[in-house]
């Protein structure tokens, strides 16, 4: 076999395991593996729209979890309330806190560190 043929070769088969592993990657987040319990059953475009790489906006999520003002009255325990801040009022992105495919990472919490807050 000569070197030219080698060489594409080697380069076909490292393409093909790159895919390979650019799959799973993929195929995991699709599955929903870190999707909370009550996000499984929903398709990707359900959050994201037409286009999967965006981050959903508000509006996706309080189609199901809204109206904003269930969301504020549920955490009006919080002497700051995260869901009507301080800083954004109620236009905090909700994935600043709400990280479907991670855990999730209370924002407020850099500065804030005697609320307990407690994001799912």
């Amino acid at each position: 076999m000569s070197v030219f043929r080698t060489t594409v070769k080697s380069l076909v088969v490292s393409a093909a395991a790159f895919l390979l592993g650019a799959a799973a990657v993929a195929q995991s987040a699709n599955t929903g593996e870190v999707l909370p319990q009550a996000h499984k059953s929903l398709d990707c475009a359900s959050c994201h729209g037409t286009d999967t790489t965006n981050i959903p906006s508000n509006d996706a999520c309080l189609k199901c979890h809204g109206p904003m003002e269930k969301l504020i009255a549920s955490t009006g325990k919080y002497a700051l309330n995260p869901h009507n801040s301080p800083h954004w009022g109620e236009s905090v992105p909700c994935g600043t806190c709400h990280k479907q495919h991670s855990q999730p990472k209370v924002y407020c919490e850099a500065c804030h560190t005697n609320q307990n807050y407690r994001a799912r």
